[in-house]
């Protein structure tokens, strides 16, 4: 008998392979200067959002390769002096750190992307629900309902999980969640568990 987190697990699986090849071929054939282009017009969508004017703190993540590039919106906000924060892998979780201004000098990954210095101090849960926030969150698809399929390591939804348990505890609103990505992310249905946070917005470009 195949149980349904079983069906569930193989159709997340599919999707991912399926999106994965597409976001590939998308991006081998765009430019850099269409890529650039695609950011920008990711943060113009983005400083559109009714919570965008409200919230002081804005976490945001660098993007890799076959992601729309945040470069565009990390600088918008700042340019709003708003706290920009990125997340840091910690073993198996993130947490965030405070964009610093020399953020494009940190030392770059495998797939260029700069990474966090191990001795930022990461930022406590509490900050994102004590004072109104905004978090973009990464995905390789999304559908309409807000469901979200991630990469398969659960690092958004383990940490939107600790925010969630000192949303309750202080009895205060979760930061605002939009997720981001191309139209061709945007799907008719994500399959999703019980675990899998849903986010507020999706916009796509």
């Amino acid at each position: 008998m195949v149980h349904d987190n079983e069906i569930v697990y193989q159709a997340k699986k599919e999707l991912r392979k399926s999106i994965r090849t597409s976001l590939k071929s998308f991006w081998a054939s765009s430019s850099a200067a269409e890529k650039n282009r695609l950011g920008v017009l990711l943060s113009e969508k983005i400083k559109k959002v009714p919570a965008w004017d409200s919230c002081a703190h804005i976490c945001a993540f660098l993007s890799m390769p076959d992601e729309l590039d945040t470069g565009p919106l990390i600088t918008a906000a700042l340019n709003q002096n708003k706290h920009v924060y990125v997340p840091r892998i910690e073993g198996s979780d993130i947490d965030f750190v405070i964009l610093e201004t020399d953020w494009n000098s940190w030392t770059k990954d495998a797939w260029n992307i700069p990474v966090p210095p191990g001795e930022l101090p990461a930022v406590k849960p509490e900050l994102f629900i004590q004072e109104p926030s905004l978090i973009v969150v990464p995905g390789l698809a999304f559908d309409t309902t807000g469901r979200r399929l991630g990469r398969g390591k659960g690092f958004y939804d383990r940490y939107l999980g600790k925010l969630l348990a000192v949303s309750k505890q202080l009895q205060k609103p979760m930061p605002f969640l939009v997720g981001v990505g191309l139209e061709l992310q945007l799907v008719e249905s994500v399959p999703a568990d019980d675990h899998d946070f849903r986010v507020d917005t999706v916009i796509v470009i």
